[in-house]
């Protein structure tokens, strides 16, 4: 029913690509589901040579800032974010206008084969500029490869699984350190004397936020590919790398992190005298995402009208874990045993002694039990 509430839009300012302001509320409302309509409407509207959807000034790297402004450039990470908007958006679509999810699904099957055709052989680039050129491809000389796109391969279901292997090995092989501990955006950043601007990203030194810096929203979301991969070394290994915990264990980690132990950076550094050193902390959404990613893809806990279902992937060294869960005012208790040592996969799940495949959460004020054996 929050589809039905009527919300304001914003009145826009339509003369700058790039505002800070605080702006005005609207007085014209609509509901909650036709805004979303009109915004992946307007992602449909107008795509590039590639059948894309554009740059413009930037799209979740906004330092990228000047790879489209000429109305022509694409960007590979919109499209994928965008297929797997419509994926999740066509049940819904399904509930209320049969019409609209029939659109959304030739838009989604469009969309998937446009992203595909894009891929190099070894990875999916991350961008092309208005000129048709590409960015984020192993002919670049800065920027060959970029993370958020492999991750967002496997993350929107784009990828096929070779593909998705391939992309998610690149990720390990070229952009993870793990002797150091960083997963970086991008290699090898830019400089500021790269023959063409791709935006105020160069203003960063390298190794410095989103210019090759080890940042936690794409870091979070290489766990999440992983583990969608069955993955449950690697996945948690990302994870333990932006663990503020694990980089304060001694004085000397202290020294060089210099950051909070019990809060996410935003990034941390990946080159020079700041190398290792934490990015702005406090801010950034990547710790909301950080625990919802543990839950979900490593503890396998998703809860969807009101059914829990179990699908943990995790290090095979995890052979028992428990996690209390607090449905209300009602307490299950979820026991975890890996006696082959696993990393994905169920064997068998027990409710209160009872063997299920789901649980159907119920608020009676006990104490539940379920008990669950990873097999493969």
């Amino acid at each position: 029913s929050v589809l039905d509430e009527d919300v304001a839009f914003l009145d826009p300012n339509k003369d700058k690509s790039v505002v800070y302001y605080a702006p005005a509320i609207s007085k014209t409302k609509s509901s909650v589901y036709r805004h979303a309509i009109l915004a992946i409407d307007r992602s449909l509207s107008k795509t590039g040579a590639h059948g894309l959807p554009l740059m413009l000034s930037g799209d979740w790297n906004d330092s990228l800032s000047n790879i489209g402004t000429g109305g022509k450039g694409e960007s590979v990470w919109a499209a994928q974010f965008l297929h797997r908007i419509l994926h999740d958006f066509i049940p819904v679509c399904k509930l209320r206008y049969g019409k609209q999810a029939k659109l959304y699904q030739r838009a989604l099957n469009k969309l998937e084969f446009n992203i595909n055709k894009t891929w190099d052989g070894l990875w999916y680039p991350r961008a092309y500029w208005d000129d048709g050129s590409v960015l984020g491809s192993i002919q670049n000389r800065q920027c060959w490869i970029d993370g958020l796109v492999q991750s967002w391969s496997v993350i929107s279901g784009v990828a096929t699984k070779d593909r998705a292997v391939k992309a998610m090995s690149a990720v390990d092989d070229y952009l993870i350190d793990w002797h150091n501990g960083y997963v970086r955006l991008l290699t090898p950043a830019f400089t500021s004397s790269t023959t063409s601007n791709p935006g105020y990203i160069v203003t960063y030194p390298p190794g410095t936020r989103e210019n090759g810096g080890s940042y936690s929203h794409n870091a979070v979301w290489a766990a999440s590919a992983f583990s969608k991969l069955g993955d449950g070394v690697r996945a948690v290994g990302v994870l333990d790398i932006l663990n503020p915990i694990l980089k304060t264990k001694s004085r000397q980690d202290v020294d060089l992190y210099r950051g909070e132990p019990y809060v996410i950076a935003s990034d941390i550094y990946t080159e020079g005298q700041a190398a290792g050193q934490a990015g702005w902390t406090w801010y950034t959404g990547s710790a909301a995402d950080y625990y919802k990613t543990v839950i979900e893809c490593i503890l396998g806990i998703v809860i969807k009208g009101g059914i829990l279902t179990l699908k943990p992937c995790v290090p095979s060294q995890w052979r028992q874990f428990d996690v209390s869960y607090r449905y209300k005012k009602t307490t299950y208790v979820i026991h975890y045993d890996n006696p082959n040592g696993v990393e994905t996969g169920i064997g068998s799940i027990q409710h209160n002694g009872v063997a299920v495949s789901e649980i159907k959460l119920v608020d009676d004020k006990k104490s539940h039990l379920i008990n669950v054996i990873m097999a493969t």
